[in-house]
């Protein structure tokens, strides 16, 4: 038998002797408390990453007009076949039934 062998056989004699106990009620209630503060740590540093990523795109289409103007030409030109979309679909399942 190999050293590997034997130490991977060792490990698994080591996992069969060790015994589980279930969480107390005030370690369950401290990681609920980690995780909540977790999360607010991450949805504040969601929040000024957006923000820092509106303010750069604001910026950038008050620097570049070309910009600006293209992104209102592509609306205008979405928005109502969006509408049209909508007003055919609306009417072929009214139709269909």
């Amino acid at each position: 038998m190999s050293q590997e062998d034997k130490r991977f056989k060792d490990g698994l004699d080591q996992l069969n002797r060790i015994s589980y106990e279930e969480p107390s009620t005030a370690e369950m209630l401290h990681l609920v408390k980690e995780t909540k503060r977790k999360q607010r740590r991450e949805a504040l540093l969601f929040i000024v990453v957006t923000l820092l990523l509106v303010n750069g795109v604001v910026f950038l289409l008050a620097n570049v007009p070309i910009v600006f103007l293209s992104i209102n030409i592509a609306m205008l030109a979405i928005i109502p076949a969006i509408g049209i979309l909508a007003i055919i679909g609306g009417w072929r399942e009214k139709h269909e039934q």
